[in-house]
């Protein structure tokens, strides 16, 4: 387990760091943190929760008492906390982890690489893990890995968690993402070491490649350098490693598909889930557009099946943009999909 977030701290933030840790460790709600002023104290519990994602029961938000003189000044501040959990949840939920923790160790090759680890760590939480904005319960590593559901931070305190388990020099990062539109907001992931480098790894934005869990997991925003995922992301790059070589960046929808087939097209969209298929066609038939192209990029066990499942994508869409049609559809190298409409 590493602590990179304690050794950006003040002397004094460092002490009370270590003190809240050993006040969460063993449960105490309130936790005596001596003469800090608010602000470090914060600094300190934040600084704590990321460099310990076992404490997966502490709740984020973090409330303060004085003792003595006006608060922050002359007087001693007491840190409250607040447990997300009840205790036979936090019981229940400490076991499983450690039961996946052992299964990770068994899965994970002795000999396998730092970066075979961040790659099999990533697709584990992508493939039992959906993505879900709630309260503070979605915030934490036992959201995905006991309940399956989460947030950014809980998918990033979970893929720390696992990769300290393993060894892998890890770091949760905080800022924000957006899309080519602006639209986005607070987000978390992970910095990864492997030899002397730095590496960005974003399991969060990775689920939103991989609705199908059943076929292979699409591998992206893995080991991404600085240059490459500051196009979506923002961060204070003062406080954490720089991100330099771009050599080991993994990324399925750059490099070519899944199954290396079908030479790309530029501007063909290239889908791994039916359900995001379905919802462009229903604008297809709303726009009352004659054509449609796309790469679907998911393995199918024949043709036939293939070929069922493409017409019953756009059976749904157009049901569900009120519309009759007829089709004419075309499959091309076992991905690109070539579809003509005429409506009545």
């Amino acid at each position: 387990m590493n602590e990179y977030w304690y050794g950006t701290l003040s002397h004094a933030e460092a002490q009370c760091y270590t003190t809240l840790l050993q006040g969460a460790r063993k449960m105490n709600t309130n936790i005596p943190c001596g003469h800090i002023d608010p602000a470090g104290l914060q600094k300190a519990f934040l600084a704590m929760q990321f460099d310990h994602p076992e404490l997966f029961y502490v709740a984020p938000a973090l409330n303060a008492r004085q003792q003595g003189g006006m608060f922050g000044v002359g007087g001693s501040i007491v840190a409250v906390l607040r447990w997300i959990y009840p205790a036979h949840e936090i019981r229940n939920c400490t076991s499983k982890i450690d039961a996946i923790r052992r299964q990770i160790r068994q899965q994970v090759p002795s000999n396998a690489t730092a970066q075979e680890k961040v790659v099999q760590v990533a697709e584990y939480l992508v493939r039992n893990g959906e993505y879900e904005i709630d309260c503070d319960r979605n915030q934490n590593a036992a959201a995905v890995l006991c309940f399956g559901k989460a947030q950014c931070t809980g998918f990033a305190n979970a893929f720390k968690l696992l990769m300290d388990e393993l060894g892998v020099y890890c770091l949760t990062v905080s800022g924000d993402m957006r899309d080519e539109r602006g639209n986005g907001g607070p987000h978390a992931w992970n910095i990864v070491q492997i030899g002397n480098q730095y590496y960005h790894v974003d399991v969060t934005s990775m689920l939103g490649a991989n609705h199908d869990k059943q076929n292979r997991i699409v591998k992206m925003y893995l080991l991404y350098d600085d240059a490459t995922i500051s196009k979506s992301h923002n961060w204070d790059r003062s406080r954490v490693p720089a991100c330099r070589d771009a050599s080991r960046k993994i990324n399925d929808f750059e490099t070519g598909s899944r199954r290396q087939t079908a030479a790309p097209v530029p501007g063909v969209p290239r889908y791994n889930a039916l359900s995001t298929m379905r919802a462009d066609l229903r604008k297809v038939f709303q726009n009352r557009e004659t054509g449609f192209q796309c790469y679907l990029d998911i393995e199918f066990g024949s043709a036939e099946e293939q070929m069922n499942a493409v017409k019953n994508a756009v059976r749904m869409a157009a049901q569900a943009a009120g519309v009759a049609y007829g089709a004419s559809i075309s499959i091309q190298g076992g991905m690109l999909i070539d579809i003509s409409f005429q409506y009545r």
